[in-house]
């Protein structure tokens, strides 16, 4: 996961063209805050399908909506069950 404080630093000295978009776009989603139902719904899909998380915590709590994201990518790689539930996260996303 990036730093926020690296990414807000780039934003200070921005390079030119496309990749000063990009990253005001990244500053974006680090610093947008999640609502609790998002944070609990990928708590608990991180808490229910530990098996596609190899940095599996009992008490990650998702800060931001690149944690989320990361949480989606990893559920796709298991299962039915957790491919369903990634999409209905990325769904609130």
């Amino acid at each position: 996961m990036r730093d926020p404080s690296v990414i807000i630093a780039l934003d200070r000295q921005p390079s030119s063209g496309y990749f000063y978009e990009v990253d005001q776009k990244i500053v974006a989603s680090v610093t947008h805050p999640l609502s609790p139902e998002v944070v609990e719904m990928a708590r608990r899909a991180v808490k229910d399908f530990h098996e596609c998380f190899w940095w599996w915590n009992p008490d990650f709590v998702p800060e931001t909506t690149e944690d989320v994201r990361d949480i989606v990518i990893n559920l796709r790689k298991g299962g039915h069950r957790a491919w369903q539930r990634a999409k209905e996260l990325n769904a609130c996303l």
